[in-house]
């Protein structure tokens, strides 16, 4: 009898055993699904804790600049994540696969998840982790010359312009707008807006281009046109009847010798300053102005006396650029040609 009680302790412990290795393993395994820590990433972005997010998705990628994957940078975007649903999740024999529906802004779209082996739980439950995700970003680009700075949202992304030009600027799902400003007072800049849509920079929309483009002030527009001018005015301070680097000049007849010569604006040619180009703003000619040279004259029969060279409606253009702060001109050409030549 004493025996029939001992095997049956014996069984009933070994049921217990297996009862409770059964459900060890089954909540291990609930606990660890692919789908619960793809729930639990989707989870910490819904609510704002993407630095969290980022932790459990291996960390910020290298080379990038991470000033966008804080929870204070998420928090300042628009048409954030909202709302998910799992919609399937498979096991192969390397690695696992989630997809998800995401809601974001008024959009839904599916995104697929990569999972890893991550060791075992209860001997028999594998663990799963993110494999590391190559985040969608936003680029940064200039239309004219680059501004001081680059902020996003409000918030100043730690790097040089050229550094920020060069580097993605990782970002989870949302809207950013994108901005720059300058300190000398010649340039303003329009803010840009971009969306990266998806969690990876293969998704559709998962790469935004932000293109700020810039503008002169008024300060810009009035130093603009005092450089275009002060060609004009370089030119003519040269007592010469050729002066260097212009493209009009004063033509001599056979044997005559013409010094002292000294050039006058007497009306000024006119411009506008056009859009940003490659070359710069373009400075396009307006109205034409009257230039002239007075001089003296000698001639080898021993005449001699004084000599105007005028050139009416003289008309040119060229481009602007802000180097090192200072605006500059460059002539393009006029309505001379290839140079005019201007008789006494």
């Amino acid at each position: 009898m004493l025996v029939w009680i001992a095997v049956g302790v014996v069984a009933l412990l070994v049921l217990v055993a297996l009862g409770l290795t059964w459900f060890a393993v089954s909540t291990a395994s609930a606990r660890n699904a692919p789908e619960r820590v793809v729930d639990a990433y989707l989870s910490a972005v819904v609510d704002g804790h993407v630095e969290d997010a980022v932790a459990m998705a291996g960390g910020a990628p290298k080379g990038a600049l991470p000033d966008l994957l804080t929870d204070e940078a998420y928090a300042a975007a628009t048409d954030r994540v909202t709302g998910y649903t799992i919609s399937s999740a498979g096991i192969d024999d390397s690695g696992a696969t989630v997809v998800a529906t995401i809601q974001q802004g008024g959009d839904e779209y599916s995104q697929a998840f990569r999972l890893s082996r991550d060791g075992k739980e209860a001997l028999f439950v594998d663990r799963w982790a993110l494999d590391p995700i190559d985040f969608g970003y936003l680029t940064v680009a200039f239309d004219g010359p680059a501004g001081d700075n680059v902020s996003v949202d409000g918030t100043p992304i730690d790097a040089s312009v050229n550094d920020i030009l060069s580097r993605p600027l990782p970002a989870f799902p949302g809207t950013y707008v994108v901005s720059s400003s300058s300190a000398d007072g010649k340039l303003q800049f329009a803010d840009d807006s971009v969306t990266v849509a998806g969690f990876s920079a293969d998704a559709d929309g998962g790469e935004a281009d932000s293109v700020i483009a810039a503008t002169l002030t008024a300060d810009g527009e009035a130093a603009g046109q005092a450089a275009a001018a002060g060609w004009l005015d370089a030119c003519v301070a040269q007592p010469v009847l050729a002066p260097l680097g212009c493209d009009f000049y004063g033509e001599t007849n056979d044997g005559e010798t013409v010094t002292d010569i000294v050039w006058t604006i007497e009306s000024r040619p006119t411009f506008t300053i056009g859009a940003w180009t490659a070359d710069g703003w373009e400075v396009i000619p307006a109205s034409g102005g009257k230039i002239y040279a007075d001089g003296n004259y000698s001639l080898p029969s021993g005449e001699y006396g004084t000599v105007r060279y005028t050139l009416s409606n003289y008309a040119y253009g060229g481009y602007l650029n802000i180097v090192d702060g200072v605006m500059t001109f460059t002539f393009e050409g006029s309505n001379s040609g290839s140079g005019g030549g201007i008789n006494s």
